[in-house]
């Protein structure tokens, strides 16, 4: 098979430093230092496309000679997405290099994308803009519904129509452009308005569909999606305004909570059953640049969906400010997530979240992860100031400090409530006692020098009495590292270059969070709580301990966030005074 330089990757030499930088960005930027010379004439060479077998055999000698393994080099770049695997070049190859860069297998992508049907209801400035760039991205088969014709001020409010198609209907004409920019998109229609009466259509109509766009904007519309919802379940994303703010979201399916039909309970009903509308003339303002900004977002959160099956708008919805391009997102969940989680660890959903990110820090948690880059080398510093007789590991996920202790004491034991993460951290080894059990359940048989909760306290409820558990397992002048998410970054809801924005800093409840992998792209959510840095320090004095310190480590590349605002900080105390 053939390989050849990742096209969407600039990789330059340094020559001074003998190093090889590939990527612009922190999200993309991978370094080879002390490069040996045939690997920079290896990469010279995969400018043009070879055989992987070719390219192995004519390096092999030069490689071995300077004790590399050249299948493993070659694996290495493919891995780090410097080199990739050739394809034929089509219509969709600047999007197969963005996948590509994107952590995402190209032609999975664009297969998933081929054989996707995906349903638009509605089809004026925004929905017209969706179905465009779906079709261009190679969407197989859209499916369309609108029963209004075109009027002239349709054409300033989106670019698929033409002044030629003025008082035709909108699906006709739709189907028609459409067909014309890429014939191998499939294109249906239903010439309906959604209402109650037409219903029973709608979900005919869409049934095989794999996602569904509502940009329709009927006053009831949440509460039709509901009724569609108690008949199929397909995940359904909104895209429109409020007022003159762009929306994009919620994305929901039939199993929701809250669903769209609770949001018309709670964001529609009540305000038309309580009040008289004065302004019978009422219309809504649509702006064509804004329109395009929702409906590119709306897109790619199709597209992504699509591809991964994931989309960071589920149950959220995305609010753009057209004056500033600050964005604010909504948390539909979030004021329903504090009833839901149990008194420690959160609920088995969240147990399955915490399975995905066991998968991934297997490969990944001492490798590219953000608790890598800006917090291990502080903790090891921290754990090997001293020897211990015995030290705890609360929550100790793949035992990444667990093993570090093991360095230094005679006895660890380390404690986490996920299987799948102890079966890691039992694989890379160490003479280490792991535990399946809540610390709260935990009967310890002896009290510990050293303890760590390393980004624990956050997804407790009951945090106060885990402390309070903590003091009663360890030694007097025992030390406790406690690591905790950064208040300040948890506080802010946009940035701007080096600038981000605080609206919510005295806020303590729930929030929910989106992990990513090391590309940036979507791996699940967790559930956890935001409390303010006083709460956990007064926390930790109330019940017995003196503060040693307080730490907020910073990401060594200027060009991360981390390097101008904190993600953690890190508290050290003392058992005793």
């Amino acid at each position: 098979m053939k390989i050849q330089l990742n096209r969407s990757l600039p990789i330059k030499y340094v020559e001074a430093e003998k190093k090889i930088v590939c990527g612009q960005t922190f999200m993309d930027i991978t370094e080879i230092e002390d490069c040996p010379a045939f690997l920079l004439e290896l990469l010279e060479e995969l400018n043009v496309p070879a055989e992987f077998d070719y390219i192995a055999e004519r390096y092999n000698q030069p490689a071995s000679e300077e004790a590399y393994n050249i299948s493993e080099i070659l694996n290495n770049l493919i891995e780090e997405k410097i080199v990739s695997y050739t394809w034929e070049q089509d219509r969709y190859d600047r999007h197969r290099l963005f996948f590509e860069l994107s952590g995402m297998n190209q032609a999975d992508s664009m297969n998933a994308l081929r054989d996707a049907t995906v349903g638009i209801i509605g089809t004026g400035g925004i929905g017209s803009n969706v179905a465009t760039l779906l079709a261009a991205a190679g969407i197989g088969r859209l499916k369309v519904s609108d029963g209004d014709l075109i009027e002239e001020s349709n054409l300033t409010r989106t670019t698929t129509f033409k002044e030629s198609q003025i008082g035709t209907p909108k699906i006709d004409s739709l189907k028609a452009n459409l067909a014309e920019q890429n014939s191998s998109c499939e294109i249906h229609t239903l010439p309906h308005l959604l209402s109650r009466d037409k219903l029973h259509e709608f979900i005919s109509f869409f049934s095989d569909c794999d996602i569904l766009v509502l940009s329709a904007d009927p006053s009831n519309a949440f509460e039709l999606i509901g009724v569609l919802h108690s008949e199929i379940n397909i995940p359904v994303i909104n895209a429109g305004y409020l007022g003159r703010m762009g929306l994009v979201g919620p994305m929901m399916d039939a199993y929701s909570k809250p669903g769209f039909e609770q949001l018309f309970k709670t964001d529609v009903f009540e305000n038309v059953n309580t009040t008289v509308k004065i302004n019978k003339k009422y219309q809504a303002p649509s702006y064509g640049p804004l329109n395009y900004i929702v409906s590119s977002i709306c897109s790619n959160e199709v597209i992504k969906f699509v591809a991964t099956g994931h989309s960071i708008l589920k149950e959220k919805r995305l609010i753009i400010n057209p004056d500033n391009y600050e964005t604010l997102v909504y948390d539909y969940k979030k004021d329903l997530n504090l009833n839901s989680l149990t008194q420690h660890y959160p609920d088995n959903e969240v147990t399955d979240q915490f399975d995905i990110i066991a998968d991934f820090y297997k490969n990944h948690r001492e490798g590219a992860s953000l608790n890598r880059v800006i917090l291990d080398d502080y903790v090891r510093e921290v754990i090997l100031k001293k020897e211990y007789a015995s030290a705890l590991d609360i929550g100790c996920g793949i035992g990444t400090y667990s093993r570090m202790l093991d360095l230094c004491s005679a006895r660890v034991v380390a404690l986490d409530t996920n299987k799948k993460m102890l079966d890691v951290a039992r694989e890379k080894g160490g003479g280490i006692e792991y535990i399946q059990c809540d610390l709260i359940e935990y009967e310890s048989d002896c009290l510990f020098d050293f303890v760590i909760l390393s980004l624990v306290l956050d997804h407790i409820n009951d945090y106060y009495s885990y402390i309070k558990k903590v003091r009663s397992v360890v030694n007097r002048e025992g030390r406790v590292l406690c690591i905790v998410p950064s208040h300040v970054k948890d506080s802010c809801t946009s940035h701007q270059n080096d600038k981000m924005v605080i609206e919510n800093y005295f806020y303590e409840g729930t929030q929910t969070k989106s992990r990513l992998d090391e590309h940036g792209n979507f791996l699940c959510e967790l559930n956890s709580f935001k409390r303010n840095l006083s709460t956990y320090v007064n926390s930790f004095i109330d019940v017995g301990f003196s503060l040693v310190s307080i730490k907020e480590p910073r990401h060594p590349d200027k060009m991360h966030l981390g390097y101008n605002f904190p993600y953690f900080t890190v508290l050290e105390f003392k058992y005793g005074n």
